[in-house]
């Protein structure tokens, strides 16, 4: 190994750098003439806080659905870090964030799709939000790590169409 590369994978002992991420899901009923096994259109995401770019340090983002769904498996290397699908139950989605730096373990969350409203809330075309701010916290980066979070996302995307609906969109 050269001694740049060496260097580059150097840990910075003592380092910690927070990157803020909002992972979540919307859904939108669609009505009584739906199709019995399609009630719900949704979107799973992962996002920067207030739609900040995350592709700086993430490779690529992993959804795991539910095995009914083919493929089962939905692998994004770029933004949006998405998945809008339709169907009619509610499941937990398996997230694995990969990050630039290879040497950085993925992360992964697991977040409950949501397509009802709270029991006792009658369905309407008011669409059903859960999301959750999360931190990904990288203590002791390596040097080139160090380089890419401390460069920061380049730009904020467009705000989201869901950013009436969300609490996390907008600036």
């Amino acid at each position: 190994m050269s001694g740049s590369a060496a260097a580059g994978n150097k840990r910075l002992r003592g380092t910690v750098v927070v990157v803020p991420i909002v992972h979540g899901s919307i859904s939108f009923y669609l009505g009584k003439k739906s199709e019995e096994e399609r009630t719900h259109k949704w979107t799973a995401y992962v996002r920067g806080l207030e739609n900040r770019d995350l592709s700086y340090v993430v490779k690529s983002v992993e959804f795991l659905l539910h095995e009914s769904f083919d493929p089962q498996k939905r692998v994004l290397s770029s933004p949006p870090f998405e998945v809008t699908e339709s169907g009619w139950g509610e499941f937990e989605v398996n997230i694995k964030i990969h990050f630039k730096d290879n040497i950085e373990k993925p992360v992964e969350i697991f977040h409950l799709l949501r397509l009802f409203p709270p029991f006792g809330t009658e369905m309407s075309k008011k669409p059903v939000v859960s999301e959750h701010y999360d931190e990904l916290i990288f203590q002791d980066p390596t040097e080139n790590l160090f380089k890419i979070l401390k460069a920061g996302p380049s730009a904020k995307f467009k705000i989201s169409t869901y950013a009436p609906y969300c609490m996390y969109c907008t600036a």
